[in-house]
């Protein structure tokens, strides 16, 4: 049996000031609802009232909230915004006196909420959120600035590849104000011999099977932005052609003695050193001047920033009403996830589809996915690295197969464990624009 008294006490205690932030209009809060999973939720309204029922609903007319129960835990609450003196945040408030609810793993009849308070209501749970969830928090990752992105400055944008290099060109253009389409073109889908028409165009007869005029890339994008996606896999003719656009915004399609103008904004991206391509000669030194004459931008990997990890499962639970254990959360921040995002994307989409409960632990697919992951990583082509570069792909890979383990790694190799932690925990540095991509 609750004692009401010691409730009263513990309301007093808990109804004071706290020094965290209290929960606001337009904060945001997590409805973790009994069997019905997750659900995002937004305070935009000065009053809700909170009711026991056999199923979720919320009645939007009237801003009510039902949440199921079982036939003896009926309750009836009030969740409204009011003033405490300093600021006005939200009360939570019973209004059976019978029914107190818990918050902080505290009971008590009324509280005012805070961010990061855990309100126990029944069988379902309500989180008040430190941050914004995935979709409000993404456009706060990308530091771009507001100048560069809407001038016509080129972009260079460089990261491995699933770290978000086309969804960050596209925020780029939305950001931008451009009147014109974006225009993506992955440059290592085409032939060598089709390139040119398909970033300038060509007239008709140009060539064999050149039947009508065709309008490329770049004229398509007039206005807008052309996204040229693994501009390191394109040869010295197609770079000087690109360095004479990029002076003058005039260009000839294939065929044609005429020339054209395109107001278009270029963003280029790369998955590898363009550097190195510089010094092997498969890159022209001025067309490599031209693209770092504007920003140039590097995103990071999976396997360096393990934090980004953990935002993603964070968002990805949001997102789809999924709990993944302790262990599991650790277990995938242990992968080096060669493909990134893209790889991980993918891995939890076929979770999502093979798990039977919303509650994830640890499954042979996922053990098979580490072996192959590691592997996969070790294998990775280490062409065109240079020789510092290629010492860290080495270690890291000695650290995947020894589980992480720092002093079993330095003794393997004969080096100190100081040095293997300088390299698996090397942060981004440097000069260039470093982003955080949200999927």
């Amino acid at each position: 049996m609750i004692d009401a008294k010691k409730l009263d006490l513990n309301r007093d205690l808990i109804l004071h000031p706290w020094k965290f932030q209290g929960l606001g209009i337009e904060s945001e809060v997590q409805l973790n609802i009994f069997q019905k999973g997750v659900r995002p939720f937004k305070l935009n309204r000065t009053r809700y009232e909170i009711f026991s029922s056999d199923t979720y609903l919320y009645d939007f007319k009237n801003s009510r909230i039902f949440l199921p129960c079982l036939k003896d835990e009926e309750f009836h609450l009030e969740l409204k915004l009011v003033s405490d003196g300093s600021e006005e945040r939200f009360l939570l408030k019973s209004l059976r006196k019978m029914k107190p609810f818990k918050i902080n793993g505290a009971w008590v009849f009324e509280s005012y909420l805070n961010k990061g308070d855990l309100i126990e209501i029944g069988l379902n749970k309500i989180k008040c959120l430190v941050s914004p969830p995935h979709g409000n928090s993404s456009d706060e990752s990308i530091k771009i600035n507001d100048q560069i992105a809407r001038s016509k400055l080129p972009i260079l944008i460089v990261g491995e590849t699933g770290v978000g290099k086309t969804s960050l060109a596209k925020k780029i253009h939305d950001q931008s104000g451009l009147n014109g389409p974006f225009v993506h073109i992955n440059l290592s889908s085409f032939s060598p011999s089709i390139i040119e028409s398909e970033l300038f165009g060509h007239i008709k007869g140009s060539f064999t099977g050149a039947m009508n005029d065709r309008k490329g890339c770049i004229m398509t994008a007039n206005q807008g932005t052309l996204f040229i996606d693994e501009i390191d896999s394109v040869g010295k003719e197609i770079q000087t052609k690109l360095l004479l656009f990029l002076d003058s915004k005039k260009f000839k399609p294939v065929g044609s003695e005429i020339e054209l103008y395109s107001d278009c904004r270029l963003i280029f991206s790369s998955g590898t050193s363009l550097e190195n391509l510089v010094k092997n000669h498969s890159m022209r030194k001025d067309f490599y001047y031209r693209l770092h004459s504007g920003e140039k931008v590097t995103l990071p990997n999976l396997r360096e920033n393990k934090q980004l990890i953990k935002k993603f499962i964070d968002d990805f639970e949001k997102k789809n009403g999924v709990f993944l254990d302790e262990s599991l959360r650790e277990y995938y921040q242990t992968l080096p996830w060669p493909g990134n995002y893209r790889e991980i994307e993918s891995h939890f989409e076929k979770k999502m589809i093979k798990e039977k409960s919303a509650k994830w632990q640890i499954s042979e697919d996922d053990r098979e996915k580490k072996n192959y992951l590691i592997n996969d990583f070790q294998e990775h082509d280490d062409e065109w690295l240079s020789l510092e570069e290629y010492k860290e792909s080495y270690i890291r890979k000695i650290f995947f197969k020894f589980n992480e383990n720092i002093q079993m790694t330095a003794k393997a190799i004969k080096v100190s464990p100081n040095t293997i932690r300088a390299v698996v925990y090397k942060k981004n540095s440097g000069s260039d624009n470093v982003v955080e991509v949200d999927f």
